[in-house]
């Protein structure tokens, strides 16, 4: 792992609001083993949309993020919550916002100490072409962190804003780490230094569920098995189909949602087996995953799910448990042969039938050695190690 360094994170998510992201994992592991950081708070590209599900929820969360401004959130991390105008779309707004952004990451990075040192600089959102082409001559490496298709991703595909940006980000960065083989496919032609690292996970955390006596959360003491689980955001993004399925095919189940429900499960809520129990702290989740039976990855298959890589198959498996996927390639070609592939609704609920029925000590052990390699410290290095290659080779 490298030491000593000074690592400029620009992130996708809120570092005070939002469960860690794959790239808030890897930087604590890095700043673990030595190094210091400063992370810039995600950057909206979008103008809210009022009456939006979640929206007031997103705005509260945000304006504390602002009044935060710059802070120092653990042992040598730092976090800049930049203000920017909504409304990047506009030409004026646009040059307004980069010489905000970029104002206050030098004035930042002079607070915390940083002046005149070369940073090393790994981004996880488009959203840093905005400042890195003036940056560029000003640090040591820059790594563009594909942990999505950017352009592809739900809320924003189509944009005429991200693409331009996803661009200069590939054309401008050192080094491309991609999560899927399939962004890699996509982007090795436009960039030769580009490097397939999958995510890791908290394996640690999860595989609780296997080894400690954990207890039988309040919330899911009336809830009868078998456990259909799921944990993670329920979004537009999950397949409402593919439940109700569940729901009708099998009233003798129950399906448990863990995670803020942002859009309109109404339809859903008329069936008594169905349990929507809301967001929990990442803490608490294998307390929950103990107790499901079965683990579901339900995600609508658009072209932005093609290129995914999810974290959570690997936090299922960790957890010993049985999952059913729809087909995500990298799913598919990395871990079929511990997780079920259903594509359609009535394929879901065979597999879930299956899982359900064949589970054993030696398929969960099976599931868990699968992954207990995978750690966030393992891909951590991995990157460390591309880093110092680069900067060993005369940058």
């Amino acid at each position: 792992m490298m030491q000593g360094k000074n690592i400029l994170f620009f992130g996708g998510s809120d570092w005070w609001y939002h469960n860690p992201s794959s790239g808030i994992q890897l930087l604590r592991e890095m700043v673990a083993s030595g190094n210091q950081a400063l992370y810039v708070n995600s950057v909206p590209l979008r103008m809210p949309k009022p009456g939006k599900s979640g929206s007031w929820c997103r705005y509260r969360n945000k304006f504390k993020s602002y009044a935060k401004f710059l802070k120092q959130a653990e042992d040598n991390i730092w976090v800049l919550t930049p203000i920017t105008i909504p409304g990047f779309g506009h030409q004026q707004i646009q040059y307004i916002n980069e010489r905000l952004l970029l104002w206050q990451i030098r004035f930042a990075m002079r607070t915390i100490g940083w002046k005149g040192k070369k940073p090393v600089v790994i981004s996880s959102t488009p959203a840093a072409a905005l400042v890195l082409p003036v940056l560029k001559s000003k640090v040591r490496v820059i790594v563009y962190y594909l942990c999505d298709k950017f352009d592809k991703f739900r809320d924003i595909a189509g944009s005429n804003l991200i693409s331009p940006m996803d661009s200069m980000m590939v054309s401008t960065a050192d080094l491309l780490v991609c999560v899927s083989k399939e962004i890699q496919a996509a982007y090795i032609n436009d960039n030769p230094r580009c490097y397939y690292v999958p995510h890791g996970s908290n394996f640690e955390l999860f595989h609780t569920a296997v080894t400690d006596e954990l207890p039988l959360p309040e919330d899911m003491r009336d809830i009868r098995k078998p456990v259909i689980g799921y944990f993670g955001s329920v979004t537009e993004s999950n397949d409402k189909d593919i439940l109700e399925a569940i729901l009708k095919k099998h009233p003798e189940w129950n399906v448990v949602l863990i995670g803020q429900v942002v859009s309109d499960y109404s339809r859903l809520e008329q069936y008594p087996n169905m349990h929507f129990l809301g967001k929990k702290e990442l803490g608490e989740i294998p307390a929950y995953g103990k107790h499901f039976d079965v683990c579901i990855m339900n995600w609508v298959m658009n072209e932005w799910m093609q290129y995914c890589n999810p974290v959570k198959a690997k936090e299922y498996l960790a957890m010993g448990k049985p999952v059913v996927s729809v087909p995500i390639p990298e799913v598919v070609n990395t871990m079929g042969d511990v997780v079920a592939i259903a594509a359609t609704p009535d394929e879901f609920v065979d597999k879930l039938e299956q899982e359900l029925a064949n589970n054993s000590p030696e398929r969960e052990r099976q599931r868990v050695e699968k992954v207990r390699g995978d750690t966030w410290y393992f891909r951590a290095d991995e990157i460390s190690g591309l880093i110092e290659s680069f900067i060993g080779g005369g940058r």
